[in-house]
C-alpha cells in the first residue's frame, strides 16, 4: 500500500479520512492546537467520523478545547473525547499536561504535534526566558513528545506527526543565536522553528518511534494573526490592491488537514521517519540541513539542555 497518487493540493480531510478508516477505526488519537477553525480542529473532525476509540484534545484555551469537543459531539456523537489543557509556552505547564496523559496508563497510536505561532513582530520571552517562537514550535512540543513516550511506545505502530512548514526553507536552525540575544528577524526566527520540527521528526525516528513532518500548504487560520499588510505584501500572499497574490495558492482548511492525516495514517510511511510530505505527499524538495542526521542529535542535545536549565 502507498499513498494514492490521485491525492493532491486539493484532496480533503473528508476523503482522506474514509480512505483510511480501516487504519483509524479503534485507534487512539492526541492532537494539539485544537481550536475552532484551525487545522487541528479540522483533522480532529475528520478523523472522528471514522470510529476512532479516543480523540485527545489538546490545546491552551479551555474555552475553544470546550467549543472544539461540542463540534466534534455533533458530527460524531458516539466517538469519545478528552480535553487536555496544553501551554506549550510554560514548560512547567508542558510537563504537567504530558504527566497527565502518562497517568492515564493508556496506549496513544498517533501524536500530531499541530500548535503553533507564526512570525511575531517584536521579539517576546515566555516565562521560562526563551524565545516564544522557539519555546512554542519546539521546545515545548519536544519537551511534551517526550514526556508522553512511554504512552505512544505502548501502542504497536505508534506515529508522530510534526506539523512543520514551507517556512523551512527561511533558515536552518540558529544554533549561534538561539535565543536571539544579538537580533531577532522574525520570519528567520519563524524558519528555524519549522526546521526544528523537520529534525525532531528525524531524531525521533533515530528512537524507534515512526516520526513524519509536512507542509499543510498556505491556509488563512489564527496562526496569520500577528500579520501587517506589509508582512503579507511581501510574502507574496497578497497583491498591492489587496487581491490574492501569486506566489503561494491557499488552501481551505479541510484541503490543509488532509496531510496531516496522510502522514498519521498511511502504512506506507511506518519504516519512512524522517519524511517530509506536501499536498498529501512525501516531498523530496526539502532544505539539506532540515534532515542532516548529525543536526538532529545537536538540537536534540541543545534541547534537553535548554529544558533541564529552565526546570531546575
Amino acid at each position: 500500500m502507498s499513498i494514492p497518487a490521485a491525492f493532491g493540493f486539493h484532496t480533503t480531510s473528508d476523503e482522506v479520512a474514509k480512505h483510511y478508516a480501516p487504519q483509524i477505526e479503534g485507534k487512539t488519537v492526541l492532537i494539539t492546537g485544537v481550536s475552532p477553525n484551525g487545522l487541528g480542529a479540522e483533522a480532529a473532525a475528520a478523523i472522528a467520523q471514522q470510529k476512532p476509540k479516543l480523540l485527545i484534545l489538546a490545546g491552551r484555551s479551555p474555552d475553544k478545547v470546550r467549543q472544539t469537543q461540542e463540534d466534534i459531539a455533533k458530527l460524531a456523537p458516539g466517538v469519545e473525547t478528552k480535553p487536555l489543557i496544553l501551554d506549550l509556552a510554560s514548560l512547567k505547564k508542558v510537563r504537567q499536561a504530558g504527566e497527565e496523559v502518562e497517568s492515564r496508563g493508556i496506549a496513544i497510536d498517533v501524536l500530531i504535534n499541530n500548535a503553533g505561532v507564526m512570525a511575531l513582530a517584536e521579539r517576546e520571552l515566555t516565562e521560562d526566558g526563551y524565545e516564544v517562537q522557539f519555546a512554542s514550535n519546539h521546545i515545548g512540543p519536544f519537551l511534551f513528545t517526550t514526556t508522553i513516550l512511554p504512552s505512544l511506545k505502548r501502542a504497536p505502530a505508534p506515529r508522530i506527526v510534526n506539523v512543520s512548514s514551507w517556512g523551512h526553507h527561511l533558515s536552518p536552525v540558529l544554533f549561534d543565536d538561539i535565543n536571539a540575544e544579538k537580533s531577532y528577524d522574525k520570519w528567520k526566527r519563524y524558519g528555524h522553528t519549522k526546521t526544528a520540527n523537520i529534525l525532531f521528526a528525524v531524531a525521533l525516528s533515530r528512537r524507534g518511534v515512526c516520526a513524519v513532518a509536512l507542509h499543510p500548504g498556505a491556509i488563512r487560520t489564527e496562526l496569520l494573526r500577528h500579520l501587517t499588510r506589509e508582512d503579507e505584501l511581501a510574502m507574496g500572499f497578497i497583491k498591492e490592491d489587496g487581491s490574492p497574490g501569486d506566489r503561494f495558492q491557499f488552501k481551505s482548511l479541510k484541503e490543509g488537514a488532509a496531510t496531516h492525516i496522510v502522514a498519521a495514517f498511511e502504512p506506507s510511511l511506518q519504516d519512512k521517519g524522517g519524511v517530509y510530505l506536501d499536498d498529501c505527499q512525501i516531498q523530496p524538495e526539502v532544505e539539506a540541513y532540515a534532515v542532516d542526521q548529525e543536526t538532529a542529535e545537536r538540537l536534540w542535545t541543545v534541547s534537553e539542555e535548554l529544558i533541564q536549565k529552565a526546570l531546575a
